[in-house]
């Protein structure tokens, strides 16, 4: 379809330009809106963060002298217990002491080891002097099993 009337190239050339500002002025407006709306967002964002950030740190320092606080506890708890452990010892002892005529425990033991160590060297004796028996002609007793040979 023609139009009644013609239009001059510079005319149509004008017109394109301005259609083509005016479309990218208002294309301009609507992404500064876009821009200040995301702008909002992640200032509101950055703020929830901040905050965030400042309760994590309030609960690492609350957390941090929780810890040196039980730590503390804990400390006392192990010197009590050695001083209860020291303090049982010591009953030990007395008990042991009045018990056995005022030995110590420590020397409980060392004469229960003396007994066992005199038992062990009598019975290697004993075994010494029957193999030597044996081995200058004795005859074995009835039931007898001794090995000389070690």
């Amino acid at each position: 379809m023609s139009l009644p009337f013609e239009i001059p190239g510079w005319l149509t050339l004008k017109a394109g330009l301005i259609i083509a500002t005016v479309v990218a002025v208002i294309g301009f407006y609507f992404y500064v809106g876009y821009l200040r709306s995301t702008i909002q967002t992640l200032r509101a964002n950055n703020a929830t963060l901040n905050s965030a950030v400042k309760i994590q740190k309030d609960t690492i320092d609350t957390l941090l002298r929780d810890f040196d606080q039980a730590k503390g506890l804990m400390q006392q708890y192990f010197d009590k217990y050695k001083e209860l452990e020291k303090r049982a010892a010591d009953l030990e002892d007395t008990l042991y002491r009045e018990k056995y005529g005022k030995d110590s425990l420590e020397e409980l033991i060392l004469r229960d080891e003396k007994k066992r160590v005199e038992k062990l060297i009598n019975e290697a004796t004993n075994k010494v002097m029957r193999c030597f028996e044996i081995l200058t002609g004795s005859p074995l007793k009835e039931g007898e099993k001794i090995d000389c040979s070690k």
